[in-house]
Parts: structure tokens; C-alpha cells; sequence
């Protein structure tokens, strides 16, 4: 995120930024929601990337997305918003897990529950990046599915390079987003098109220490904090 200007201080009261960046917004907007538009437009363009992608229109696939958080709910709430129907979120954190189920209505499932089968998906969104959720990834998509790997918890690990080759499995590493994603996501909020953002957890500049520390530790069912100087 540092490119083409290395300017770092982002947690800071104030910061400077090129006037290329800044994009109006009417005044009557809540600009604490607004501030939700970064992790949207990421979400935004995995999704716009597996449209380009995969072989089944998006609204009749049937959808695996991997993590909770921010990202993960965020896929869900905007292919919601595209009329998708079939799709199950899955989550460690079962406090999370329950504000996914509240926000989306969508189906939530620990990873190791029964129901999530191998073979059994045409689309998963990979939102979390760890080892474990590449090789479940792989393990559940359907042969000609497509995988859109977003996180970026960890560099490394094995990975199923056999299913992938013989069952011509299409995976996809996605990162951030263009201006003009970044556009659409700020309209779609100012246009509250993703639902009710009350699943957002507001807290202050000064507690960021704690709220990294309860992420972290798996203590917090928050999808997303946003720290309000």
C-alpha cells in the first residue's frame, strides 16, 4: 500500500494525502460508514475478478466463503446484493460466525462442520490466507470450480497442485482494487445497497492496542473495528 508514495502514519489524528485520493462525498452521509469503502472495494474486486473467471454465472453458483471478518462478510453482503442465493459462510469464531448469520442471513458453519462437503462448491473466496483455509479451499471447490484467494496470513504451506492440475481447478490471487472499484463500492454504500452496517464495532483511536490484542487472540466476534480519533 505504499505505492507510488510511501507515506505512512495511517492510524494517526491526521494525515496528509494526494488530492488524486480524496473523492467527495454528500455532506449528509455518515462518514463513520463511509470509512468501511477501503475493505469494500477489495471485496468488490475479488468478486468482479471471479465474475471474469469462473464458467457459471455468479447468481446460480453455489458459493463457499472462507473467514469472517471484514472481507469475507463483505463478499457475502455484495454478492447478496447481486442476487446470489446458494452461498455458506465459514468461520473459527462462532461469535462472528453468529453476526455473519445476523447480517447476511446466509448459511454459517464452523469449517470442520459435517455439512461442509469436498467436491461441493463452483466458487470459494479464500478471505483469511492461512495454510489450513487454502488446503480447505481446494479441498471443497468442484472439479472446474474457481478459487479467489484474497487473504494474506501466511506465505507459504503445501498445496493439493495434483486436484488442482487434473480437475482444472482456476485459482486466483486478487489484492486491493482499482480507482474505479474503489468508485462503485463508495457509491454502493452511499447508496446502502450492502444492508445495515450495525454489525460495525466503533471504538476509540486511543483503545486500537486492545482491539489489535482482542483480534488477535480471538476475542472479539467483530467483523470489523473502526478506530474514531
Amino acid at each position: 500500500m505504499t505505492k507510488p508514495i510511501n507515506r505512512p502514519g495511517g492510524f494517526a489524528d491526521f494525515i496528509a494525502v494526494p488530492n488524486k485520493n480524496i473523492y467527495n462525498v454528500p455532506l449528509e452521509n455518515d462518514l463513520n460508514a463511509l470509512s468501511l469503502t477501503e475493505p469494500t472495494a477489495v471485496a468488490y474486486h475479488a468478486i468482479k475478478i471471479a465474475e471474469q473467471a469462473i464458467f457459471t454465472k455468479i447468481q446460480q453458483s453455489k458459493i463457499l466463503i472462507i473467514g469472517g471478518g471484514a472481507i469475507g462478510l463483505l463478499v457475502a453482503l455484495i454478492l447478496q446484493a447481486k442476487n446470489s442465493e446458494d452461498i455458506t459462510i465459514i468461520e473459527m469464531n462462532k461469535r462472528r460466525l453468529d453476526i455473519c448469520k445476523k447480517a447476511s442471513n446466509y448459511n454459517v458453519a464452523h469449517p470442520d462442520d459435517s455439512h461442509i462437503l469436498a467436491n461441493n462448491y463452483d466458487l470459494v473466496f479464500d478471505a483469511a490466507g492461512f495454510i489450513a483455509t487454502r488446503q480447505k479451499s481446494i479441498q471443497t471447490i468442484k472439479p472446474g470450480g474457481g478459487v479467489i484467494h484474497i487473504g494474506l496470513s501466511q506465505d507459504n504451506g503445501e498445496f493439493d497442485f495434483r486436484k488442482t492440475t487434473l480437475q482444472e481447478v482456476t485459482f486466483i490471487g486478487t489484492y486491493a482494487y482499482t480507482n474505479e472499484d474503489f468508485k462503485l463500492s463508495l457509491n454502493m454504500l452511499i447508496k446502502k445497497k450492502i444492508g445495515n452496517l450495525s454489525w460495525l464495532d466503533y471504538r476509540s483511536l486511543k483503545d486500537g492496542a486492545k482491539a489489535f490484542k482482542e483480534i488477535h487472540g480471538g476475542q472479539t466476534g467483530s467483523p470489523k473495528i473502526i478506530l474514531r480519533p
